[in-house]
């Protein structure tokens, strides 16, 4: 069973799909503009942070600066302020157990990325299979690029089926574009624990409430050719 899965894998986005960190994240946001002088909610904290400093005439390099300041992510994970899902241990033992590998395609930063994997022991699952977009840098690559590479790790001959599973619409519609690229079978899948709406991007995607519901979900697609 284990060696006839090999070639299936299964690549998690990780903050908000694999880690709790939006509390942080959001407290580090309404942080920042307190020091620039903005009392906020954290409730009114969106997706796109430099819209709303600029909505109180805060310009991208002020916010910036005083980001930088926000508590380290060492402190946050030192400190509780950043969890784990309970899904995501049933899910990857699980996985682990079927032979079917697992990898790491997030936007962050690799140092920040590697502190998250080692502190949850998320190593022993994911081992290197880890690519990381940058953010706030010129020329970054994209989300695409960062997923082939990924693949190729994985040695490209030997891989069938590759699910994208995440909590955002960029997560999932990745898939697609690496399948036209690589000629090989892909399908994202869209985690959505919370009752709210499914963006319109992925309505016609697999949603799942649970990570433990992907496992099942990667044998079933099996089975069913």
């Amino acid at each position: 069973m284990t060696q006839k899965n090999r070639g299936l894998v299964a690549i998690f986005d990780m903050d908000g799909t694999l880690i709790q960190s939006e509390a942080k994240l959001r407290m580090d946001v309404v942080h920042t503009m307190e020091r620039l002088g903005v009392q906020i909610d954290h409730t009114k904290v969106g997706d796109d942070w430099y819209a709303l400093a600029h909505s109180y005439g805060i310009s991208k390099k002020d916010f910036d600066r005083e980001f930088r300041r926000r508590k380290s992510w060492e402190q946050s994970l030192r400190e509780g302020d950043v969890s784990l899902f309970p899904d995501v241990y049933p899910c990857l033992d699980e996985l682990l157990r079927r032979g079917i590998q697992a990898g790491v395609l997030t936007r962050s930063s690799a140092r920040y990325t590697r502190l998250k994997i080692d502190h949850f022991n998320l190593g022993k699952y994911v081992r290197n299979n880890v690519e990381v977009t940058p953010v706030n840098k010129e020329n970054h690559p994209t989300k695409e690029e960062e997923a082939l590479r990924l693949i190729k790790k994985l040695d490209l001959e030997s891989v069938t089926n590759v699910y994208f599973i995440g909590d955002s619409p960029e997560d999932v519609l990745v898939a697609p574009r690496v399948s036209n690229r690589l000629g090989i079978k892909t399908q994202g899948i869209y985690i959505s624990r919370n009752q709210v709406p499914i963006p319109e991007a992925v309505q016609n995607y697999p949603i799942v409430r649970s990570l433990e519901e992907i496992p099942g979900m990667i044998l079933g697609d099996q089975n069913g050719k």
